[in-house]
């Protein structure tokens, strides 16, 4: 995920602090993985965009029987 531009701005998810990894959550047992990402603004035109991305990303690399949820920080 860290190499995903942000709509935007021309920097990275990361860069941005967007996306960062203390809320990421694999649960190997469950077969799942949680992303919960920091738009940065609150009024983020974006936002659905950012989720998509970061799902189609993860839905690239990962097996296809693990669930990917990805939710956005409140506030």
């Amino acid at each position: 995920m860290r190499d995903i531009i942000d709509p935007e701005y021309p920097l990275t998810l990361e860069q941005l602090n967007v996306v960062s990894p203390e809320n990421i959550m694999v649960m190997n047992r469950e077969r799942m993985v949680f992303v919960t990402f920091k738009p940065t603004v609150t009024s983020c035109s974006q936002a659905s965009l950012i989720g998509l991305s970061i799902y189609y990303k993860l839905r690239a690399v990962l097996d296809k029987d693990i669930k990917v949820i990805i939710r956005v920080q409140k506030g």
